[in-house]
């Protein structure tokens, strides 16, 4: 093992009726969710889109519960990353499920990959953890869901709008969205859209865009968490837009027979 690799066990049990095993179609969800959630910790921590870290299946066994283990290691200089990144995640679900309050640096999309790795507790899966090697153990259980679902319930709604940059467009789900980024935070706002929006909704993909609909607020924050899309307006980049000197000569009249300087000091009189 690398001396600066972090290494993780997740550990699933199936319900009762499957006589503690695991469908295939389940244990790939959680196992791909565990990985999305450690990516997003991953972009979180080193404060970059680019992966710091990769991971690894170092260990395999099925004696219900089935275990798989992964080894995280460090993409490029940085040695500490595994273990901030572990650490990040390890501590943001414990934090959760422990007070039902949202760490300030948790993202929508690591809240969104610990709801699916909590979804189906009791009926798909009996039991899932997973432990950090000599660190904590997080229970992926009932009460982790419902902490989930206290700091995901909207605590009010209005209709308004959102300026900001989309990026991560998804109309292949059962409700088409796309995320805007607030410019001033970094802020993303899930946006879903009718099909009847489809075509503007996928022309404003990377655009600056004003969209307007019906907001929903979480708990705590004073930035919108999705809304419900009723226009879309998307705005021409700075180099579309008319300069200064493209508008000389555009009214010729305008001063009638005044002279500029004239027409300019009578407008300035009047401010």
């Amino acid at each position: 093992m690398d001396t600066r690799a972090a290494k993780l066990s997740f550990h699933i049990d199936g319900p009762d009726r499957l006589k503690g095993n695991v469908t295939l179609s389940a244990f790939l969800k959680k196992l791909g969710a565990l990985r999305s959630a450690l990516f997003e910790s991953d972009h979180i921590v080193s404060g970059s889109k680019k992966a710091s870290v990769e991971c690894t299946v170092v260990d395999l066994s099925h004696s219900s519960p089935a275990m798989v283990g992964l080894e995280l290691s460090p993409l490029h200089s940085d040695p500490g990353a595994p273990q901030a990144v572990v650490r990040f995640f390890c501590n943001t679900a414990m934090e959760i499920r422990s007070h039902a309050r949202r760490p300030s640096d948790a993202t929508d999309a690591l809240i969104e990959h610990l709801q699916e790795l909590v979804q189906g507790v009791g009926d798909t899966f009996q039991s899932l953890w997973i432990e950090d090697e000599g660190g904590p153990r997080v229970s992926i259980d009932v009460e982790l869901q419902t902490a989930l679902q206290v700091i995901t319930t909207p605590t009010r709604r209005s209709y308004g709008s959102v300026k900001g940059v989309v990026r991560k467009y998804n109309s292949a789900s059962e409700r088409p969205s796309f995320r805007i980024f607030l410019a001033h935070n970094d802020h993303a706002v899930t946006c879903y859209f009718p099909d009847e929006l489809i075509v503007q909704a996928a022309a404003a993909v990377e655009h600056a865009v004003t969209v307007s609909g019906d907001l929903k607020y979480l708990a705590g924050y004073a930035f919108p968490h999705e809304v419900a899309v009723k226009n879309i307006r998307v705005h021409k980049r700075d180099a579309e837009l008319q300069t200064l000197s493209s508008l000389f000569g555009a009214m010729p009249r305008i001063t009638g027979e005044q002279s500029v300087a004239d027409f300019l000091s009578e407008a300035r009189n009047d401010w």
